[in-house]
């Protein structure tokens, strides 16, 4: 390193027997002036007082530490920091990132810089929970506040969606169970898709009995699920809303811990918010265990074991298999409306939350678009499920937007039934050419996504947001309203 005639110099920390050896040293290399700085006073007031030699190199020993606030000073008046070691009758000097030196301060304990009598830009009664530390002090936290929203679990709709007949009689008894398996239940909406009026008047029947709001759709084509959430979400009168399965069973502290944590993650104020469930597929063993047991504790306590053997347990014995995602989430209703709901041209086992959810990160930002986004890879069942794996494809995307719900243990125990052979599996998009026609639309131009919307709408209302997206800033924007 070689100094600048124009500047002066500081040095830190400089032995006293060394400072003459080295002031002439700099001299004779050209610095305009060699001045030592005391190690216990802000290197601002020095150079304040010595302007006049424009000091902009500061040389300390390979022992010294610099405070925080004399590295930022030095990183504002564009100057360098570097090491002086003692050789022969001169110094070798090293250059020293001024960065790096500011972000080890910033790394190391709290605690162990105090003890060290570091001075920092650190304000300790940041960490104090008794004021200011007087005797006037009364133990209150005043300044900060942390926003959330109280929200109880009457706040949440959770919206099933069904098609009874006699194939899939369970059904009928999982609708039955449902007010007995959880400690506070929020409200209850079954949106019937068609079922024959046998099946439709014993739902109809079970809701009435429970304070479950009933809705029939007259729809006798293929099950649609998509159609069937869209209706559920427009008739569902609180501000968040939680889609499930009849086949997917909770713990019975569930909704609380739902309710507690969207108060936490403000989500009637931050609608962007959306908290998805792994699911766990039980297997029927365990299955047959669920539906015997008497209490809610008992069942409850059945999938909390469940879930702990989905970790290291061999598919096959207590569950099937374990996906990180699912079609369970809770959703502001509000981010579901300018989202444009489900393409209900999707009927089937499809595709229509993987697409939905794909559409919906479009808008939230909340994760980047996976290469290949709508390639179907690494399933659940596949070999190469457990191997590492790139940031590819659709399943990878919904992984990660399940990753808050799964951080904080939100599961979804599906319980297993027979599978029969009927026009809602045979018509189903396991190839995912319906998939890939859709989201085509947008994939590749996501500005276009603004052209997508599913849902019914009366008035015209705009909304507005800012959404990051990959090369640049989305303006998005959505109807509000029915139509």
């Amino acid at each position: 390193m070689t100094t600048n005639s124009s500047h002066g110099i500081f040095t830190i920390g400089m032995p006293v027997e060394d400072r003459p050896v080295f002031k002439d040293w700099g001299k004779n290399y050209g610095a305009s002036s060699v001045s030592v700085a005391d190690a216990n006073r802000d290197l601002s007031d020095y150079a304040e007082r010595h302007k006049q030699f424009d000091v902009k190199t500061f040389v300390i020993q390979e022992a010294t530490q610099l405070k925080e606030v004399d590295l930022r000073y030095i990183r504002e008046i564009g100057g360098s920091i570097a090491t002086a070691v003692r050789n022969g009758d001169g110094f070798t000097l090293s250059q020293l990132n001024i960065d790096v030196e500011i972000l080890k301060i910033e790394s190391n304990d709290v605690k162990s810089e105090a003890e060290e009598g570091a001075q920092t830009d650190i304000d300790c009664d940041d960490f104090s929970f008794f004021g200011d530390g007087s005797e006037n002090a009364t133990g209150e936290i005043s300044e900060t506040v942390i926003t959330r929203d109280e929200i109880k679990v009457s706040d949440i709709t959770m919206i099933v969606c069904v098609r009874a007949h006699d194939k899939n009689p369970w059904v009928l008894d999982r609708l039955r169970i449902i007010p007995d398996i959880y400690t506070s239940l929020p409200n209850v909406l079954i949106v019937d898709f068609g079922s024959e009026l046998s099946f439709s008047e014993e739902i109809e029947q079970i809701c009435g009995k429970n304070s479950f709001q009933y809705h029939f759709v007259n729809d006798k084509d293929t099950f649609s699920a998509a159609k069937a959430r869209n209706i559920g979400a427009s008739l569902a009168k609180t501000e968040l809303i939680f889609f499930s399965d009849i086949d997917f069973f909770f713990q019975s502290d569930f909704f609380e811990n739902v309710a507690r944590h969207a108060s936490d993650l403000a989500a009637k104020s931050n609608i962007d918010m959306l908290l998805m469930c792994s699911a766990v597929h039980v297997s029927a063993q365990e299955t047959k265990k669920y539906v015997k047991l008497a209490t809610l504790q008992e069942r409850s306590t059945l999938l909390s074991q469940v879930g702990h053997k989905s970790i290291y347990e061999k598919f096959g014995k207590s569950v099937q298999y374990v996906a990180p995602y699912s079609n369970v989430f809770l959703i502001n209703k509000t981010l579901f409306s300018l989202s444009g709901g489900y393409d209900e041209t999707f009927r089937g086992h499809g595709s229509e939350d993987f697409e939905f959810i794909t559409r919906l990160n479009l808008y939230t930002g909340h994760f980047p678009m996976p290469e290949r986004t709508i390639d179907d890879v690494d399933g659940p069942l596949k070999a190469d499920f457990f191997k590492a794996k790139k940031y590819t494809g659709f399943r990878a995307l919904n992984t990660a937007i399940a990753l808050p719900g799964q951080m904080l243990s939100l599961k979804a125990f599906h319980l297993y039934h027979p599978t029969p052979e009927e026009s809602w599996r045979q018509n189903n998009d396991w190839k995912r050419r319906k998939l890939n026609a859709v989201a085509s639309k947008y994939i590749d131009t996501h500005e276009r996504v603004l052209e997508v919307d599913y849902l019914p709408r009366e008035k015209k209302r705009f909304a507005f947001a800012f959404t990051k997206i990959t090369g640049g800033i989305l303006l998005r924007f959505g109807w509000l309203g029915t139509k």
